[in-house]
């Protein structure tokens, strides 16, 4: 078992350029930042999906390894699977994020 780092917060650091290690930080800081609980888990549910998306296409786990394709890979399935709501909410979540598809403002993905 790896040794658990701390931060002058007690919380733990995210592990270097481990995804699911950076989301658990994510959140927290979005907690932190006292975002409501129906935003915190909407960016939590897009940062998970990207997760299950890029475990399930032999995808980087890799945060560093993350790449726009990637992003659009995602995007694009669950515009094939899912509503347009549903892609434009994941889309966002993930743009608020720096692991998203770019800081800068882009249209939603639409049909």
């Amino acid at each position: 078992m790896s040794e658990l780092k701390l931060v002058k917060d007690g919380y733990p650091e995210p592990d270097e350029g481990d995804y699911a290690s950076y989301v658990r930080s994510w959140v927290r800081s979005l907690r932190a930042r006292n975002l409501s609980p129906k935003t915190v888990k909407t960016y939590r549910e897009a940062a998970e999906g990207l997760a299950a998306y890029l475990a399930r296409t032999d995808g980087p786990g890799n945060l560093g390894a993350i790449r726009r394709e990637h992003i659009e890979g995602f995007i694009g399935w669950l515009l094939d699977t899912s509503s347009d709501s549903t892609a434009n909410n994941r889309y966002r979540g993930l743009s608020s994020s720096s692991s998203g598809p770019s800081r800068k403002r882009r249209s939603p993905p639409t049909r």
